[in-house]
């Protein structure tokens, strides 16, 4: 299952992650971190349709990204998670 999604999502879920922290290679980082999260709460998402599910997935990247931004001072505004359909 988690396979499936990966290799649907990584591609909108690290150009997202770079969008919000300028940074490619952190990025890249903080996706297997978005999948673990994803993993540990599958039980409480039961069957998401596939709009809930992308929108869990970006919203956590964005959650993952956060403390980056924090850690170097940087004031931005996040991106909406509206991203054209890959």
């Amino acid at each position: 299952m988690f396979e499936k999604h990966y290799e649907e999502y990584a591609e909108k879920m690290w150009r997202y992650a770079v969008k919000i922290t300028g940074d490619p290679v952190l990025s890249r980082d903080i996706l297997p971190d978005a999948f673990v999260k994803l993993m540990e709460h599958a039980h409480t998402l039961g069957q998401p349709h596939e709009n809930q599910l992308s929108s869990y997935i970006l919203i956590t990247v964005k959650h993952l990204c956060l403390p980056y931004i924090k850690l170097d001072g940087i004031t931005v505004s996040i991106p909406s998670a509206n991203m054209p359909a890959m």
